[in-house]
């Protein structure tokens, strides 16, 4: 199991609601091959159950074997797990995609995923690490607005690599608006990307 494609773009911005912020995500995956035990899976986790109340799935889409687009979005169901009282992330926001009906083995498929939540600006920390080799990993991340009180911070992470290791390095930003990570070549499980923001002092 590989990929051949993973791009993720964040838009973070203003919301209405008082000192919170909206986070839009896009996630488009291509795989080599796939199956439904191996295919994307989505466990967000919140610490608050007001920011992942305000969960939504816009679009859900599948391409199987480069032919038509399959919209998927009206069967999604997303559920919440409460972890219990004293966890750090206590809500975890699960996905049951119906997929089964559309994948067969050593099938190459397309996926997008587009989501939005509402967050409060101290409690955003993002990690996201790829469960299979993939060949083109990117991120970007466009933030609207600068906040005076916290500032961002992004980056990149990658498993130990002997092939790699020579031509690649973590790279680590901080108070910009825009942000681009792309990963090597065939980076390992376990390579991805975290972000943060932290209190100016």
């Amino acid at each position: 199991m590989f990929l051949n494609n993973y791009n993720r773009k964040i838009f973070i911005k203003s919301s209405d609601d008082l000192g919170m912020v909206e986070i839009s995500t896009m996630v488009n995956v291509k795989y080599y091959t796939v199956t439904p035990d191996s295919f994307y899976t989505f466990g967000s986790r919140f610490n608050r159950k007001d920011e992942i109340e305000s969960l939504v799935h816009q679009n859900f889409r599948l391409k199987i074997a480069n032919e038509k687009w399959i919209n998927l979005t009206d069967k999604l169901k997303s559920s919440i797990f409460d972890r219990g009282e004293g966890e750090r992330w206590r809500y975890q926001a699960k996905l049951s995609i119906p997929i089964k009906d559309y994948i067969q083995t050593d099938t190459e498929i397309e996926m997008i995923h587009e989501y939005s939540f509402k967050c409060r600006i101290e409690n955003i920390f993002q990690m996201n690490q790829l469960r299979f080799p993939c060949k083109n990993y990117s991120v970007s991340i466009v933030i609207s607005e600068k906040d005076e009180n916290y500032f961002p911070v992004v980056a990149s992470c990658s498993s130990y690599n002997v092939y790699s290791l020579k031509s690649y390095e973590s790279e680590q930003f901080k108070g910009e608006i825009y942000y681009t990570i792309k990963l090597p070549e065939w980076v390992l499980p376990g390579s991805g990307y975290f972000l943060t923001f932290q209190k100016r002092d």
